[in-house]
């Protein structure tokens, strides 16, 4: 069983007595669901992963669910026209993945995995830059037409 406790002013969960009564804003309410285990097993994982408390981990989630933000280094909204990239990776890069994020727990995990594709998308864009300069230039060089080079 997954225990959600959204956090919002207070670090404390409210529980409502009665199915009828609300959150109020200030106060904290707790959700409970139950999921797949397969499910709750990489829910775990990110949330470590993260370094957050299952509250945090939860809260960001649904804030992000409902709050789409602003992608800092794109710009775009979260829900403009953007894909998903999922992939699985080996327990030991996963692991060492988690070690790199121990030491830089400011760092977010989609930041770095999007900070790495763009780094390698910038280096192979500005070799093809430079081999299209390549052969662009010798073209031009033939193109005196002077025709002193056969005389």
């Amino acid at each position: 069983m997954l225990v959600i406790a959204i956090a919002q002013a207070f670090q404390y969960t409210w529980l409502a007595k009665h199915r009828k009564e609300k959150c109020k804003i200030a106060e904290l309410c707790g959700i409970t669901v139950k999921v797949r285990s397969d499910l709750h097993d990489k829910v775990k994982a990110e949330q470590e992963l993260l370094q957050q408390t299952m509250n945090q981990y939860i809260e960001m989630i649904l804030t992000e669910h409902f709050n789409p933000k602003i992608i800092e280094k794109g710009g775009t909204d979260m829900n403009s026209n953007n894909r998903t990239l999922a992939f699985q990776v080996s327990e030991e890069l996963f692991q060492r993945v988690k070690n790199y994020f121990a030491k830089h727990p400011k760092l977010k995990q989609r930041e770095f995995v999007v900070g790495l594709i763009e780094q390698e998308l910038d280096r192979f864009e500005a070799q093809e830059v430079q081999k299209e300069q390549a052969e662009v230039a010798p073209e031009s060089g033939d193109a005196t037409g002077d025709g002193s080079a056969d005389e």
